[in-house]
């Protein structure tokens, strides 16, 4: 679970090997409590779709320019879901973390995606389980969200609120330093969110800097 710092700040980093074809989610005991609901197309969106249709290009062009997204020639467009997937924004313990973007919506989502053949016992199992029940429990300014759980034959996705800023460890490494007033204010609003979770009774028990997000 990935507690989140947000920040007003425009100048921060916006960051941006999957299997190929389409995976067609099967209902499963995860989609039981969804918490994902759709937002407007960003803007631009639309007349990129219209202008990738004036030259014939298939419909997933559009997104891929918009997010400045290039594959490997010849790799097809990798769907899960509802999601088109695209950059992998991290690596974890069981899978990566993808860029995903609902198809009809545009809407811009973060995708822990595993592999159940990863996932090769009942205490990893459990471990994952857990990590869904926390998610769902928690609702905090400075705690990314879960919108849904999907489950397929193969995989596992966890379906979070995407923090397109980055790390705070790579936004550190690029300004080198963080003045006093914003580091006291990033400070605050981490000790908010692990507050709120001790009263919960939750520990994280991962505090590091690369696993800080900011909100945009």
């Amino acid at each position: 679970m990935t507690s989140v710092i947000q920040t007003p700040n425009p100048a921060a980093p916006v960051s941006a090997t999957t299997t190929t074809g389409v995976e067609t989610p099967s209902v499963s005991r995860h989609q039981q409590q969804r918490a994902f609901s759709v937002t407007t197309m960003p803007n631009g969106l639309q007349s990129i779709q219209q202008d990738q249709k004036k030259k014939d290009l298939p419909w997933w062009q559009y997104y891929y320019q918009l997010y400045h997204y290039h594959p490997p020639p010849g790799r097809k467009p990798t769907v899960f879901g509802p999601y088109l997937l695209l950059q992998t924004l991290g690596e974890g313990e069981f899978g990566k973390v993808k860029l995903g973007i609902h198809i009809e919506t545009g809407h811009e989502v973060a995708i822990k995606l595993m592999r159940k053949d990863h996932i090769d016992s009942t205490s990893r199992m459990t471990k994952v389980e857990r990590e869904i029940a926390v998610l769902r429990t928690v609702r905090h300014p400075y705690i990314v969200k879960l919108y849904d759980v999907i489950e397929t034959e193969k995989y596992i996705g966890i379906i979070l609120q995407c923090a397109s800023g980055g790390e705070l460890f790579e936004y550190i490494l690029a300004h080198r330093y963080l003045k006093e007033k914003d580091a006291s204010r990033l400070f605050a609003e981490l000790i908010s969110g692990v507050h709120y979770m001790h009263q919960k009774h939750i520990v994280h028990r991962d505090l590091k800097l690369a696993s800080r997000e900011y909100l945009m």
